[in-house]
């Protein structure tokens, strides 16, 4: 299967997005640090 080269570019920011954005909302909520992120997706 082939997959176009500007597709897997944008999956992969994509995920690195939403890793940079759960960090940042785990640290905004100051929940403490043993959060994870079910604890954000119970918040939002």
């Amino acid at each position: 299967m082939n997959v176009p080269e500007t597709g897997v570019t944008n999956a992969a920011n994509l995920s690195f997005f939403m890793v940079n954005l759960s960090h940042y909302l785990l640290n905004v909520t100051h929940k403490g640090p043993l959060s994870i992120v079910l604890d954000l997706k119970s918040q939002f």
